[in-house]
């Protein structure tokens, strides 16, 4: 479903894109650049915790937090 939104874009740069690109192209442009930041950006994000999951230097903090998560749900569940 497609939803309106309001952006504020610099008055020259939107005056020469719409020169530029039909008005029925305008939507699915800019819907596409949308989409490959995310992209790009995710894949950053993903790539980046790939690398602290694999370094051995953080493994003690995720073995500490994953205990401590297990020991707050046990004694979230002897509470109920």
């Amino acid at each position: 479903m497609a939803q309106r939104t309001v952006y504020s874009i610099d008055e020259n740069v939107l005056h020469r894109f719409n020169r530029l690109v039909p008005v029925r192209k305008r939507s699915e442009l800019i819907q596409t650049l949308m989409n490959q930041h995310i992209a790009r950006n995710e894949s950053a994000i993903e790539r980046a915790a790939r690398l602290i999951e694999g370094d051995p230097d953080y493994q003690p903090i995720t073995a500490d937090t994953e205990a401590m998560a297990f020991e707050t749900l046990a004694r979230m569940e002897h509470h109920e």
